[in-house]
């Protein structure tokens, strides 16, 4: 698989390396297409914090926040504009990301 992966990924760069001119839409097609069907997962990209200055989670979102002394995994409410865990509000978070997306097993 790992093989397999490499040689799409040799061709990909093939395909962008061409001048606008030579560039063979079909080509990138069927090799994104190919990809999809091997059922090969890249890796995600982990998020970066995000500060709160810059904005905030969703309603209720499942979170991971920096409190200025320690990460935790907790909620953000948006009525109250605070962060939770287990019913206890922390009011001085200053950074926060997105959990990552479950594995596939």
């Amino acid at each position: 698989m790992i093989k397999k992966c490499e040689q799409m990924i040799k061709r990909l760069k093939v395909i962008c390396e061409e001048s606008i001119e030579e560039f063979n839409l079909p080509e990138l097609n069927d090799l994104l297409q190919e990809l999809d069907e091997s059922k090969v997962h890249l890796p995600t990209v982990v998020s970066s914090w995000v500060s709160v200055k810059d904005r905030t989670p969703c309603h209720l979102e499942r979170i991971i926040f920096f409190n200025g002394k320690s990460i935790q995994l907790g909620l953000y409410e948006d009525v109250n504009k605070c962060w939770m865990i287990k019913g206890e509000f922390y009011l001085d978070v200053t950074h926060w990301m997105p959990l990552p997306e479950k594995p596939n097993v």
